[in-house]
């Protein structure tokens, strides 16, 4: 049978940042410098420039034009809340060409006018889009928090909505129902501060209801003309059992705390604090050190 030898697998030297660099350097040059250097006309400056460019795109990498635009940012002394604002950009928002002149005119360069433009038009740019960003961010917050108020005007509305349909349904009916009021409460889970709204919506109602049926108010009265006034008895003692059964559920409700969790000790540490704390030492001893253990020798 042969024997198949495996091959070695060829590992891959990993490389420092330095390593890197020089080895750019020493392919590509450094990177291009512009004080002291002068220049005779417009057009060695322009090849210049483009010369530099080229070095830009082919040393540079993604994080490192972001770079150059908040370090051109800094030297014209713009605004720090601008320059905040550049550095929160995704990298795809930077333009190389830009960039690599912003790195240009950093580091002392005189570029030529239109260059030059095209800086100041990308900055701008990217400012307005930066703007852009933070109000859809400012609008999706705003959005999503929502008011303690406004949770709970908003939670109550829907029970009180559920207990009107169930009002609703008596007044057409026959004057009779087989609502639980209480039950309904324990069994929806009511916070006390949503019960309390809910108590506040009708009590309005109890009274006008009180008002009808005792003839003291003639709107009340001719309002609630079209229940007979045995229906407007059960109907006041229906409101009254959910205002009183919202009280006595608000009253019996109390917070589900968190069992405590136990603490758990190590078993060394459940031996200090047993009373075998005197002996502790002989009986660790006796405990890892078998030879010296009683009885084995004899054995």
């Amino acid at each position: 049978m042969a024997i198949v030898k495996r091959k070695k697998v060829k590992r891959i030297r990993l490389t420092s940042k330095h390593q890197i660099q020089a080895e750019i350097d020493s392919h590509y040059g450094e990177e291009p410098t512009w004080e002291g250097r002068q220049f005779d006309n417009a057009e060695d400056l322009k090849y210049a420039v483009l010369r530099a460019l080229n070095w830009y795109n082919a040393c540079s990498t993604d994080k490192m034009w972001r770079k150059y635009i908040v370090e051109y940012a800094k030297h014209i002394n713009m605004k720090s809340d601008d320059v905040a604002s550049l550095k929160t950009l995704e990298l795809r928002a930077f333009n190389h060409t830009g960039a690599g002149l912003a790195r240009m005119a950093s580091l002392g360069a005189s570029l030529p006018e239109s260059d030059q433009s095209l800086v100041d038009t990308h900055i701008k740019a990217l400012l307005q889009y930066a703007g852009i960003k933070q109000t859809e961010k400012d609008a999706k917050d705003n959005a999503d928090i929502k008011s303690v108020v406004d949770y709970t005007n908003e939670k109550a509305s829907i029970y009180i909505g559920m207990l009107e349909r169930i009002i609703d349904e008596f007044v057409t009916a026959d004057g009779k129902h087989e609502f639980d009021a209480y039950s309904w409460f324990t069994s929806n889970d009511i916070k006390p501060l949503f019960i309390t709204k809910i108590r506040d919506h009708f009590e309005p109602l109890l009274v006008e209801l009180k008002l009808a049926k005792s003839d003291k108010s003639s709107d009340e009265a001719e309002a609630y003309s079209f229940i007979t006034p045995r229906k407007l008895t059960k109907f006041i003692e229906l409101v009254d059992d959910i205002i009183s059964s919202g009280k006595s559920a608000k009253a019996n409700a109390k917070t589900a705390k968190k069992p405590r969790k136990r603490k758990v000790f190590p078993s060394i540490k459940r031996l200090q604090r047993s009373n075998t704390k005197r002996n502790f030492r002989n009986y660790k001893s006796s405990r890892l050190i078998p030879l010296k253990s009683s009885g084995l020798r004899f054995l």
